[in-house]
């Protein structure tokens, strides 16, 4: 498993992993606290889960930090999703998974390292988000009418440190959904093009149906991003986070050690 693992980590040095995704990341994450800025400096508030405005003054609080990190909560799941989907689809379609079986102590241990490395580098993109979005806030503060000195005090720091925390919680998460579609689709884009689908299928439900946020797995994942919420506890979204992991996890290796390869 261990050598699994490390093999996946330098497959992941690949340049278009390991270089542009964070890239994609750091980007988008920066642009979306622009758009907070941007948004607060002419309008006066931003719109929120559930409807709620938050305005300059609800980020100027200690807890501002675990907000903005919130805000990246849908960009950083499609990303690590479509991560997962490519990890594990892409062998299936270039023919390169047979070879790599035949180097591997078993499959299983294949799949675990693989998983395992997948779901790290999913982790660091978390993070990668959670400090580009704080960053690009915290250089427009001023225009936007943010006061961002409670953010250096120790609850500010700790708002910090559990926001980007609760968005790894939801990368791991996303990721794991992209590599059960990779597994079972077997194709990179058709595997992001489902779960994409899934997705905007889930918004739809939980716009009609308020009590699915409860159950329906992105939704639950955002929730966690948020720290809770009024439908969600944070306490409900870690558990039904852990389980849907674990579910999905288990689902994915059993079909990943069962099911045959084609050349």
């Amino acid at each position: 498993m261990i050598s699994a693992f490390q093999a996946e980590w330098v497959r992941l040095s690949d340049p278009r992993v390991r270089v542009w995704i964070p890239l994609a990341t750091a980007v988008f994450s920066a642009v979306v606290g622009v758009a907070v800025v941007q948004l607060l400096a002419t309008q006066g508030s931003v719109l929120g889960f559930g409807g709620i405005r938050y305005t300059a003054e609800m980020f100027s609080r200690t807890e501002g930090p675990a907000m903005l990190t919130a805000r990246v909560v849908m960009l950083t799941g499609l990303l690590t999703a479509s991560l997962g989907a490519f990890q594990f689809a892409s062998g299936f379609e270039h023919g390169t998974l047979r070879t790599t079986l035949q180097r591997a102590p078993s499959r299983a241990s294949l799949y675990v390292g693989r998983l395992l490395a997948t779901l790290g580098f999913a982790a660091g993109l978390a993070w990668v988000a959670a400090a580009c979005v704080l960053a690009s806030t915290w250089l427009g503060a001023a225009y936007a009418g943010i006061d961002t000195t409670p953010w250096l005090l120790a609850s500010g720091v700790a708002s910090a440190f559990r926001g980007a925390l609760c968005l790894t919680g939801a990368a791991v998460g996303f990721a794991t959904v992209g590599a059960l579609f990779g597994v079972i689709l077997r194709s990179s884009l058709v595997a992001i093009t489902v779960a994409g689908t899934v997705a905007l299928f889930e918004g739809l439900l939980a716009s009609l149906l308020p009590t699915s946020w409860q159950v329906l797995p992105g939704q639950v994942f955002a929730a966690l991003a948020r720290g809770g919420t009024e439908v969600v506890s944070f306490a409900s979204s870690a558990v039904f986070t852990f389980l849907y992991v674990l579910v999905m996890a288990s689902i994915a290796g059993w079909v990943f050690c069962r099911r045959d390869v084609v050349a």
